[in-house]
């Protein structure tokens, strides 16, 4: 990847016939490409069940923009003012997770 990451593809192995002996040497070949389809059909079905079937009126697609505010676009602006509130003003130690370069910058500038 380009971030030098792993990719998820990389992540999936050929199930070995040593390990299942009933496995013949054509499904041992096929057992990544195999993986694949599975793996695909399973996020359709997830697809599916959160488009029709979990919000028949698409409410899903709303709830999930406000899910991807709050958790992601506002995050930086959201633990800013969260960390600005009274309730924090005599805390001598935070503790943060997961926290971008954005946020630190944030932190900096807020000052």
């Amino acid at each position: 990847s380009a971030g030098g990451g792993v990719t998820p593809a990389s992540l999936l192995k050929r199930i070995p016939r040593a390990k299942y002996p009933a496995l013949s040497d054509a499904e041992e070949a096929m057992s990544v490409p195999l993986q694949c389809v599975c793996l695909a059909v399973f996020d359709a079905v997830l697809v599916h069940a959160l488009c029709t079937v979990v919000s028949r009126d698409g409410a899903w697609l709303d709830v999930k923009a406000a899910l991807c505010d709050a958790l992601c676009t506002s995050k930086t602006a959201r633990t800013l003012a969260l960390l600005a509130h009274e309730q924090y003003a005599d805390v001598d130690v935070v503790c943060l997770q997961e926290c971008s370069v954005a946020l630190i910058g944030a932190l900096r500038a807020h000052d």
